[in-house]
């Protein structure tokens, strides 16, 4: 189902189909009666999903193998399912289908998104309804493994703090609520993944480098009360205490920000590559990589980002991306998906396999290769941070267009 999305199903054939089997307890028969659930549901994005990975799902639904990730994933996808008639409905035709399928489709924990599904077999496959059941045959899996040396394991929550001179200090091993005192500086781990510096009153003021090494985020609350959470493979660069005029703190990769106001009104500051952001109390996530563009989304109050070629202030519902030669853009982004990686998620909505697969590679610490993908599929969804790598490659795997394998700790995207 390609362009519109579209599927023309004559009213009398849906009818026709339901009478035909409504008196069957096959499985293909409850499936074919769950099509007309979706009826009326629209979107104008089209399924880009092959027919061969479709039905392979399908299967896993009613066999009820299917995982959580692959179901969180068809939910958003089976939602683009659009169906129409050729005629026009009649309130006691609706009625009579309604009775139909509550009659004899759906249970309490059934979920619209299967209904869906069924429907985009069925209405690729009308003919397959009609033939006698047969065993279905073990399909081959699309994502491959050569059983090499390290098990790939997701990330987890972690950081390293490394003080100029001294032992970096890894945060995970350090107890929960009790207090170290480095150099110029006290740390207290407050939970699993969070642990905040406390202000030494007469210390000189130090430079701390904390870094969330591949295969791990870390939140640290800063002297101020301010929070930063760091994504896999990012760091930041931030005082002990803040001493002078300005919050100043130095961001490399992706961060979360919920900056607490100050008593003094000093403004806080993060200082992205050549870009900076100016903040009074706000939230938002900055992503500065080298060589890509820097983007900072706005969830809370007020910030202004500038350069040396601009300023710009900026409200929450806006994300501004800045390319590495100072030219910038602003657009809309959805707050409530924005920053799915501090929450544990992927978020997949709008990118192609080389974006979403860069995650990958920071958050399970391995190498990526690509042969050839396609980078014209955009994909929709979330997928836990958490998944086994195997079930994260074979739910990406269900969009046509892209397959993988795993070489010891190489993903090859083909």
């Amino acid at each position: 189902m390609r362009g519109s999305g579209c599927v023309l199903i004559p009213l009398r054939f849906v009818f026709q189909m339901i009478n035909r089997i409504q008196s069957q307890s096959s499985k293909k028969g409850k499936i074919f009666l769950c099509v007309v659930a979706v009826l009326g549901y629209y979107s104008t994005k089209p399924i880009i999903m092959s027919t061969k990975k479709v039905i392979k799902i399908i299967k896993k639904i009613i066999n009820k193998k299917i995982t959580d990730n692959e179901a969180h994933i068809f939910e958003d996808w089976f939602k683009t399912v659009h169906i129409k008639t050729e005629e026009t409905w009649t309130e006691e035709e609706l009625s009579q289908l309604k009775q139909k399928i509550h009659r004899r489709v759906f249970r309490p924990a059934f979920p619209m998104w299967a209904a869906a599904a069924a429907a985009v077999l069925i209405l690729g496959f009308s003919f397959w309804l009609l033939q006698p059941e047969k065993p279905h045959e073990v399909e081959e899996l699309l994502v491959h493994a050569d059983g090499g040396k390290g098990d790939i394991e997701p990330g987890e929550y972690n950081g390293i703090l490394r003080q100029e001179g001294k032992e970096d200090i890894e945060i995970n091993r350090l107890h929960l609520d009790s207090v170290y005192a480095l150099n110029n500086v006290k740390i207290q781990r407050i939970d699993s993944n969070v642990f905040q510096v406390l202000e030494m009153p007469n210390a000189l003021v130090t430079t701390q480098y904390l870094k969330a090494p591949r295969g791990a985020n870390i939140t640290v609350k800063l002297v101020d009360g301010s929070r930063v959470t760091l994504n896999a493979n990012a760091s930041l660069l931030f005082p002990s205490k803040f001493d002078g005029r300005e919050r100043l703190v130095e961001v490399h990769g992706e961060a979360y920000f919920e900056i607490e106001k100050d008593k003094n009104h000093k403004p806080f500051i993060v200082k992205a590559g050549d870009n900076r952001i100016r903040v009074l109390g706000t939230k938002f996530n900055v992503k500065n990589i080298d060589n890509e563009s820097m983007r900072t989304a706005l969830y809370e109050g007020r910030i202004r980002v500038s350069n040396p070629k601009f300023e710009v202030t900026m409200t929450p519902g806006k994300e501004i991306h800045v390319t590495p030669d100072g030219n910038y853009r602003v657009a809309s982004f959805n707050i409530e998906k924005g920053n799915a990686w501090k929450d544990g998620l992927f978020e997949l909505d709008g990118k192609n396999i080389k974006e979403i697969m860069g995650e990958v590679s920071a958050w399970y610490d391995v190498d990526i290769e690509f042969e050839n993908p396609n980078t014209d599929i955009t994909y929709m969804g979330e997928i836990s941070k958490f998944s086994d790598i195997h079930d994260l490659l074979e739910t990406l795997s269900l969009v046509k267009g892209n397959q993988f394998e795993i070489k010891e700790r190489r993903i090859i995207v083909k």
